[in-house]
């Protein structure tokens, strides 16, 4: 059986419930990262604190994909 891709995940806040819901348990998540909901007023902000986190994500030799939860987060 192939092994799960290892994954990092980087969700806004809002979402914070349902990322812990639904990854519990599972052993190929390497990394959990909530980013702030305020974010949302000043894209700029929102833009460069993602951009940070994805590169510590891509640096992470632990990790082979990154997910994004997000909704209209910035437009």
């Amino acid at each position: 059986m192939p092994n799960p891709t290892r994954l990092a995940v980087i969700a806004c806040a809002v979402f914070e419930s349902e990322v812990r819901e639904f990854t519990q348990g599972k052993d190929n998540i390497r990394m959990i990262e909530f980013v702030s909901l305020g974010l949302h007023e000043t894209p700029p902000l929102l833009q460069r604190e993602l951009q940070q986190r994805v590169c510590a994500a891509e640096a992470n030799p632990e990790v082979d994909a990154i997910v994004l939860v997000y909704g209209l987060c910035g437009k």
